[in-house]
């Protein structure tokens, strides 16, 4: 903490340590870096994450499908990635 105070280490920096280290620690360690995440949503929230990994999704590309999860089929899954591999990332540029 005395070194963000002094301006020798920048909050950002903090917080992408704190990600790594937590990541380490988590049961998705071994796992691949998530790119995409599709998030049906419940009767009452559409786009409810219930703080679903938050640490580990900071630079996911997010899709709320407009149908709940007993109706999501491949069709939706394949066109929700065929659009997600024709987006630029630019992870928060």
């Amino acid at each position: 903490m005395d070194k963000i105070s002094s301006n020798l280490l920048k909050p950002s920096l903090v917080e992408k340590d704190a990600n790594m280290e937590l990541r380490k620690c988590s049961w998705t360690a071994n796992l691949p870096k998530v790119d995409l995440l599709i998030r049906t949503g419940s009767w009452n929230d559409p786009h409810l994450s219930a703080d679903f990994l938050t640490f580990l999704i900071g630079d996911v590309q997010l899709s709320f499908p407009d149908v709940f999860w007993p109706d999501f089929s491949k069709e939706k899954l394949f066109k929700i990635i065929s659009a997600y591999s024709k987006t630029e990332r630019r992870f928060g540029k």
